[in-house]
């Protein structure tokens, strides 16, 4: 599939190449083949696809042909062939980074030369009507040694139609963002349903069914029994810890809800075992030992009861959580008044937690004055949320549909969000593709 993807890519990019680029160049007749020797060397034999087979080959590990594809991008705006050559070249026989090996390869001048192209390029990007911002973060991610991850390549690729390309980019960069936002959904699951109510004008989120209710009940209660003693006692705790607070809330707002429980239990595990283990800011009592043994049970009881839960915390371990500027914890704190305004109850709720929570987590220095990164429960909830609200609004908005009332618009505008709720759900996609490494 990786090399179909390749191949459509390289395939739709000479059918549809940025036409702001009067420099783009063809692979057509360009290739890399290899020695026994494992060497990576450039010929003039064969197809780009059958260089990226060779690639595959000698690097079976998506990384190595993600790395080589991006690089590739330079035929854009290189003027020659051997430049590109080059970058290629780069990207198969580097470790982590392109970028340091590109003055190597092609002298300091001809890296000096394509730096400069590149800014004219992406000068007349911005200027244009047409959206271009994906491709400009796709060469920049290039030049940097950071290419973008290569699923999302492999989705624009393939789901983009042949007819959107030849409408232009200005469908194009529509239908990016789409692959985008729907790439955010998927980066961020949750085992919940996220509807909208016509009637109220409000999204709502509805928690899937629990399995396995009398153990469940077990765990609860348990987790409940334990941290009533560790409060009784000179354990560290009390109700205004961090801990305790969460498991409250969980206990007594969330037992229906199988994916927001496994989401606090581990958040509370984790922050306990840092406490007991590492920091020794609580003591290694039978009282505090008792309560994460509970916790941790009950964590490894909803896993093993809704696999669709444990699949997304496995998913979740995987992901690089990046730090908020300064710029996206504004529009978070700016959007979170529109967020609450277009949710119900329990949904207006949980941003309302999540929300500042993230923000803080942020910004909060830990003891050893290193800055915190992001939660990732948080971020999941938010972003994972917003990706789908986003998704409804824009299904719906595409049928015609009159979803907000005036009430929710003024709010927007007394809070100051540039644009209408579909905007603001774009620039918190916009975001929460950043956070998560993305873009």
């Amino acid at each position: 599939m990786q090399m179909a993807a390749l191949s459509s890519i390289n395939s739709a990019y000479h059918k549809h190449p940025p036409e702001p680029a009067a420099t783009a160049i063809s692979f057509d007749s360009d290739a890399l083949t290899v020695d026994s020797a494992g060497t990576a060397a450039l010929s003039v034999d064969s197809t780009f696809s059958a260089a990226l087979s060779a690639a595959k080959t000698i690097y079976p590990d998506s990384s190595a042909v993600s790395l080589a594809l991006s690089a590739s991008s330079s035929m854009f705006f290189a003027e020659t062939a051997p430049r590109a050559h080059a970058a290629l070249y780069a990207a198969l026989t580097a470790d982590a980074n392109t970028s340091n090996l590109w003055p190597e390869l092609w002298g300091e001048q001809a890296a000096f030369a394509l730096a400069e192209e590149w800014k004219e390029l992406k000068a007349q990007w911005e200027a244009d009507p047409a959206d271009w911002s994906f491709w400009i973060e796709w060469y920049e991610a290039t030049l940097n040694g950071t290419p973008l991850p290569w699923e999302l390549t492999k989705r624009i690729a393939l789901e983009i139609t042949d007819a959107e390309w030849e409408a232009g980019q200005a469908v194009v960069g529509r239908r990016i963002e789409e692959i985008k936002t729907q790439f955010l959904a998927d980066q961020a699951p949750l085992a919940e349903h996220l509807t909208f109510d016509l009637a109220s004008g409000l999204f709502r989120v509805e928690p899937i069914e629990t399995q396995n209710l009398p153990l469940l009940g077990a765990l609860l209660s348990r987790i409940q029994d334990s941290l009533q003693d560790a409060l009784q006692g000179n354990n560290g705790l009390n109700e205004s810890s961090r801990e305790v607070r969460v498991l409250n809330r969980t206990i007594h707002q969330y037992s229906n809800d199988p994916q927001r429980m496994e989401m606090d239990f581990t958040s509370v595990a984790v922050g306990l075992r840092r406490q007991l283990h590492e920091t020794q800011e609580l003591p290694q009592s039978e009282d505090n030992l008792a309560l994460l043994d509970a916790v941790e049970d009950g964590v490894r009881g909803i896993r093993a009861n809704h696999p669709d839960v444990a699949a997304n915390r496995a998913q979740l371990a995987q992901q690089r959580i990046c730090e908020l500027s300064d710029d996206d914890r504004q529009l978070l704190e700016d959007a979170q008044p529109v967020l609450e305004a277009i949710s119900d109850d329990a949904l207006r709720e949980d941003f309302a937690a999540d929300i500042p929570q993230l923000i803080n987590d942020a910004t909060q220095p830990l003891p050893s004055s290193a800055p915190p990164l992001p939660g990732a429960d948080e971020t999941t909830r938010i972003f994972g949320r917003v990706s789908r609200m986003s998704i409804l609004h824009n299904e719906m908005t595409a049928k015609g549909a009159e979803i907000f009332d005036s009430d929710t618009i003024k709010t927007i505008r007394l809070v100051g969000v540039c644009g209408g709720v579909g905007s603001v759900l774009g620039m918190l996609v916009q975001v929460g593709l950043r956070l998560l490494g993305v873009i």
